[in-house]
């Protein structure tokens, strides 16, 4: 959204890759290898945020909708 935002377009956010499990489970369960995973792609995403802030591609680090 930043990159379109400063470059001067009006787009609209429209999720296109959502991960969901096949099967959904209720309670509370505690999985320290799925968190780091879960903790590993929010670090990656996060990270290409800043990135493209500090080298100018987009005006805000966070853009909002």
């Amino acid at each position: 959204m930043g990159v379109f935002r400063k470059q001067g377009w009006n787009v609209l956010a429209y999720p296109v890759d959502f991960v969901s499990p096949a099967r959904a489970r209720l309670g509370l369960r505690f999985n320290i290898l799925q968190g780091l995973q879960e903790t590993s792609k929010a670090s990656h995403e996060w990270v290409g945020l800043i990135i493209y802030w500090l080298t100018g591609r987009t005006m805000r680090p966070f853009p909002g909708p």
